[in-house]
Formats: C-alpha cells, structure tokens, sequence
C-alpha cells in the first residue's frame, strides 16, 4: 500500500485542542463546518407567460354568476357572459393575451343558461298567442 492509494493509509490525524466548558452551551471541536461549501447555485428567472384578458376573466365570473343565479337574476350575468366571453375570444386570438379557456368557459356557461331561457321565453310566447286566438271559450263560473 502507497500513501497516495486512496485505499492506502489513513489520513493524518489533526490534534484538537482541549475544549473548555462554555457558559452558552456545548461547542464543537473545530470552528469550521463539517462540508466544504459547493458551488453557487444557479440562478433561475421564470418568465411569465402573457398577460390574461380581463375580458375572459369577466366572461368566466359572470358565468359561474349566471348560473348560480339564472332565476333570480333574469339572465343577465348569462348575456353578460356571452357578450365578454366572445370578445375574450378575439382578443386572445392572437397569442398576445392569455384566457382563451376562461374564454371558452364563460361562454359554455352563459349559453347553458342562455338558450333554454330563449327557448323558453318563445315556447310561452307561442302558446300564449294560440291561446288568444284558438276561440276556446272560458268556462264562465255558475253561482
């Protein structure tokens, strides 16, 4: 065995220093730290994707709103919805803006509430009409 084989000897052994009893607690034996210091780290800058469209943003809230509250509130957060989800859409459609899918989401959700409201509304409007002009007479209360 040679003094270089790094299966070879022991390295030397450094002699301590006696360690006097400290009011602050224990101390180690040496002043330095058991590992050497590693290389710095490297630095790591995250750019941010484009900035949302508030008009996607808007479109998706009002769409949650809408349907939460399509009865109570006529519908409007529904149209709302639908008219900023639209424009959400040309505006993210280049790539400038992000939202396209709160876009999207706003725009699904004013429609579910949207449509069979429309549809409805005709439906009624339809049946009131035929009622007006079938001539069905009204029963007539007797006393």
């Amino acid at each position: 065995m040679y003094p270089n084989d790094p299966g070879g000897w022991p390295p030397p052994q450094v002699p301590q220093p006696p360690v006097s009893p400290s009011p602050y607690g224990p101390v180690s034996g040496s002043p330095y730290s058991p590992a050497p210091y590693g290389a710095p780290q490297p630095v790591v800058v995250v750019q941010p994707g484009p900035p949302t469209s508030g008009l996607a943003v808007a479109s998706m809230v009002l769409g949650i709103v809408g349907l939460l509250s399509s009865c109570c509130a006529f519908g409007i957060p529904s149209i709302l919805a639908v008219v900023f989800g639209h424009a959400g859409l040309n505006a993210t459609k280049g790539g400038a803006r992000g939202g396209q899918g709160m876009a999207v989401a706003g725009l699904v959700m004013g429609y579910i509430v949207f449509v069979p409201a429309i549809v409805l509304s005709v439906y009624l409007v339809f049946a009131g009409g035929l009622a007006a002009v079938s001539g069905t007479p009204t029963p007539t209360p007797t006393p």
